[in-house]
Formats: structure tokens, C-alpha cells, sequence
């Protein structure tokens, strides 16, 4: 796993005392804890599911009859994992499908579904993860289109880690949706797409979108060794290229490939409309892609679980308060510093500041194992007692907190 220098730093409390016979009184765990802990979550088996959930339907395209119970299908199983307040959200669209030998026009129902976890805090701010469900396959229009990389493999990904903060208790401070979006595929001939609606939608009711984060096509891949992904960016959305770049580097053993586009995909609307938004997609191109061989069996599970950890850890870093730090330069805005690293017995902390401060550290699983406040100048801590290994070391006051690895041999 790659490491980069960029740190969200927010700590959540909760009382373990129970479990644990440290003296340490509070157990607090950092961010990086709480994300490790949740990625590891992801089941492959559990998105396997319901891919092949989908690819059941045989088809999946929009002007089929079954595309309402598909979307009911769809909310029931958000609603099974415990999202009572799920909705099919219906939207009229014009479809001028002209796709020879086909050319149909009509104005059909069309269906997105979505789950929201509400915000704790600012419930007002939203984060999204979303895919589409609707299939598509060049030669028979009306027929076979399994699509189970295009794209039930994306709302797979929406609906696993739906699955797991609700799981795990999740208590976002931002409000996040898990969209599976309708009619993706008539975005080939018109800009009448579920996406579409949405995002025109949220911006005429001034909706306070965070991101955006769309995935397309995430599980086809045959280099195991070699794993890449596309990071489709668009003009301007800087800060979420910047965020998922670090937060694939810190989490993830995929490496991203960007490239800068103004079309396509489920985030391409909410571009048009100023949102913050990228789109993830496997970087090897799927030889099966629109054709009626795009099934379960040709994906890669253990790839797709890797590139939904993506778009989890930005949830987490994005609704616990993130806040970029260049860690280095607030050292020198605290007036701390710290040596030896590695460390065998005693750990030195050099605290010049006026504000109080507080050292915590915590082992590889995120619990705290030592805490104390700082006294001003050179503060000599015995570590010896602590077992061998990787820990974090955390130090705050009023200007703000820094966290480093510290290693102790």
C-alpha cells in the first residue's frame, strides 16, 4: 500500500473501557483507523451478489418493461439494509433512440433510485456515490445485455459500502446518497439521462453538493499484478482530482491514470452545473463491453472490492470534517518536534508553544495507548514498555493537530 502526505484529521471518541484494561481513559480512534477499519469490510462475495442480482434480469434496458421492477428490486434492497427513507425518484424523458437499424421515439417513465444516510451535523451538505443500473448491448437492442460490468459493477460498489456503514453504525457528519441512476445509456443520443435530471434538479433547488463520486465499469481487469484505473476528471474539478489521487495512493494498491474530459458519465451533468465530481473506471478496456458476454464471470471481484474502496474512504474523509494538511508546515506553526523515529525506549518531544497541548499515541488498529499533556520545552517519554511495531503519534493544540507514523523497535 502507498502512503502520501495528506491528512484528514478528525477523531471520534467512544468508550471501550469495557473491552480494554489499558489505563488510558478515553479510547479515541484518528481517521485513518476508522477508514482502514471499514475498507476492510468490503466482501467480495457480497458485490459478486448483487451484480449477478442485476445480470438475473438478462436485460436491463431502458425502453424494456421490467425497468420499474428493477428499480423497486433496487429500493426494497437498500430499504432490506435498513434505508426506510429510500426513493424512487420517476422523471419523464424524451427518447430519440437513432441507433441504426433502430430509430425509436418516445417519451417513456424512467426511474432513479436513492438511499440517504442524513448528516449528523451539517445534514445539509450532501456526498454522493452512484453508478447506473440500465444495460445496453449493440446487437440486440431489445434482448440479451447482462451488463454486469457495465454498469452493475458501479452500483454493486453504492450498494456495498450502503451495506457496511449501516453495518458498522456509520454517524456521518454530512449527509451522504447512494444513487443507482436510470437511462445512463441514453446519454449515446441525448442529454435526457437519470443523471441529468438529478443534477439539473439539485441545482435549481440549490442542493449543497460536496462530490460526486461516479463509478463506471469497475471490475474488468486481467493484470493482477499491475492494477489501474482511469480518474476521468473534468475542466476545473481540481480539488476532487487532488482528493481521490491521495486517497487511492493512501488506501488502495491501484494506481490512477488521469485524463481530463468534458463528456459521458453519470458526474458529466454534474459538471455541467458546477458540482465537484470524477469518474472512476477500469483502466483495461473490457472486450465485452455492450455485447451479451458482459457477465459475472468475466469480472474480477477482488479488483472491484479494491476500487470500491475508492469512493468509501472519500465518504469518510469528506463527511468527518476533511481538512487537507500539509502536516510538515503546521510542525512549525505548533513549534513541535519529536526524535527519535524509530525509537527503542525513550521518545523526545520538543514542544515550544504557548498553547497547551497534548501527545496521544495509537497502535496499527487505531486505539489510543498513551496520552499527555506537554509541558513546555523538552518533554522525555518512556515508550519502552510498548510492544515492537508501526504506531501513530498525534499531537494537538489550539492551532490544530499533526499525526506521523512513529516506528518502535
Amino acid at each position: 500500500m502507498k502512503r502520501f502526505v495528506f491528512v484528514f484529521l478528525f477523531l471520534i471518541s467512544i468508550d471501550l473501557s469495557a473491552q480494554n484494561n489499558t489505563s488510558v481513559e478515553e479510547q479515541t480512534y484518528d481517521t485513518d483507523s476508522i477508514i482502514n477499519i471499514y475498507i476492510n469490510e468490503i466482501n467480495q462475495d457480497s458485490i459478486r451478489n448483487t451484480i449477478q442480482l442485476l445480470q438475473n434480469y438478462t436485460t436491463r434496458f431502458m425502453l424494456e418493461p421490467n425497468r420499474k421492477n428493477i428499480a423497486l428490486m433496487l429500493k426494497e434492497k437498500f430499504i432490506s439494509m435498513g434505508y426506510l427513507n429510500t426513493v424512487l425518484d420517476s422523471f419523464s424523458t424524451i427518447t430519440d433512440f437513432n441507433y441504426p437499424p433502430f430509430n425509436i421515439q418516445d417519451t417513456t417513465w424512467q426511474y432513479n433510485v436513492i438511499a440517504t444516510m442524513e448528516g449528523t451535523q451539517y445534514s445539509d451538505s450532501v456526498c454522493i456515490a452512484c453508478g447506473h443500473y440500465d444495460s445496453f448491448s449493440d446487437s440486440i437492442l431489445f434482448g440479451q445485455a447482462p451488463g454486469a460490468d457495465d454498469d452493475a459493477s458501479g452500483v454493486s460498489a453504492a450498494f456495498e459500502i450502503a451495506r457496511i456503514f449501516k453495518k458498522m453504525n456509520y454517524q456521518p457528519r454530512l449527509t451522504i446518497k447512494f444513487i443507482a441512476f436510470g437511462a445512463e445509456e441514453l446519454m449515446l443520443f441525448s442529454d435526457e439521462s437519470g443523471a441529468s435530471y438529478y443534477a439539473k434538479k439539485a441545482y435549481a433547488n440549490n442542493e449543497k453538493i460536496k462530490f460526486v463520486a461516479n463509478n463506471d465499469m469497475i471490475s474488468y481487469n486481467r493484470s493482477p499484478d499491475n492494477w489501474k484505473a482511469n480518474f476521468n476528471c473534468y475542466k476545473g474539478m481540481n480539488w476532487t482530482k487532488d482528493f481521490a489521487i491521495n486517497i487511492c495512493m493512501k488506501y488502495t494498491s491501484i494506481t490512477p491514470k488521469v485524463y481530463i474530459t468534458n463528456e459521458f458519465g453519470d458526474s458529466y451533468p454534474f459538471w455541467k452545473q458546477g458540482f465537484q465530481t470524477i469518474y472512476f473506471e477500469e483502466r483495461e478496456f473490457n472486450p465485452y463491453y455492450h455485447t451479451t458476454f458482459d457477465v459475472v464471470d468475466s469480472a474480477s471481484m477482488d479488483y472491484c472490492a479494491e476500487m470500491t474502496k475508492i469512493t468509501m474512504a472519500m465518504l469518510i474523509s469528506g463527511t468527518l470534517f476533511p481538512t487537507g494538511i500539509d502536516d510538515n508546515n503546521l510542525s512549525v506553526t505548533l513549534n513541535v518536534k519529536f526524535y527519535p523515529n524509530p525509537v527503542v525506549g525513550e521518545i523526545v518531544v520538543d514542544y515550544a508553544g504557548m498553547d497547551e497541548a497534548k501527545m496521544l499515541l495509537y497502535n496499527i488498529v487505531g486505539e489510543c495507548v498513551f496520552q499527555k499533556e506537554l509541558n513546555n520545552g523538552i518533554n522525555n517519554i518512556d515508550i519502552s514498555y510498548l510492544p515492537k511495531g508501526i504506531y501513530m503519534i498525534k499531537i494537538s493544540a489550539a492551532k490544530g493537530s499533526i499525526l506521523h507514523k512513529l516506528i518502535k523497535e
